[in-house]
């Protein structure tokens, strides 16, 4: 994941009580596992991190459903490209970051979010609307390799 803004976890508990959404221990755990991961996780993947980290079980539809929370908090991102989920890396440095792109290795699997300028985001939302669409997707991927992998 980028290292933009690295997670704070007095950050999120703040962002967390200004905007009345509630981090249970659960959700808390399932996130620090995503920021502490050098590459996207999936469910399952997160199902045997947690089991390793804490010491208990967790069913894979628990860990989508807070997966579903922690994403529409805008607290993590799921990356279409490969189903997979990362922590966004602009928890603790601001509230709302709008459209971001990600970067991704296709040989590494290492992730790079990064913010697309707003005058990106006008022009695509306005080429959207010139052929009927609406953009519905919240983030672009780009696929290519990294320069550790070159």
């Amino acid at each position: 994941m980028a290292t933009t803004c690295k997670d704070d976890s007095l950050s999120v508990s703040r962002k967390c009580n200004t905007t009345g959404l509630v981090l249970t221990k659960i959700r808390q755990r399932i996130l620090s596992i995503l920021v502490d991961s050098s590459v996207p996780l999936s469910a399952y993947d997160i199902v045997s991190v947690y089991k390793e980290v804490y010491a208990e079980n967790i069913q894979a539809m628990t860990v989508y459903r807070v997966l579903d929370y922690l994403s529409n908090a805008d607290l993590t991102h799921r990356l279409n490209y490969n189903n997979k989920y990362v922590s966004c890396s602009h928890l603790s440095c601001c509230d709302e970051h709008g459209m971001s792109q990600f970067f991704i290795c296709t040989k590494c699997n290492k992730v790079h979010e990064s913010p697309l300028d707003d005058a990106i985001i006008a022009l695509i939302q306005r080429h959207a609307s010139d052929i009927g669409h609406e953009v519905v997707t919240p983030h672009l991927e780009v696929e290519g390799i990294c320069e550790s992998c070159r």
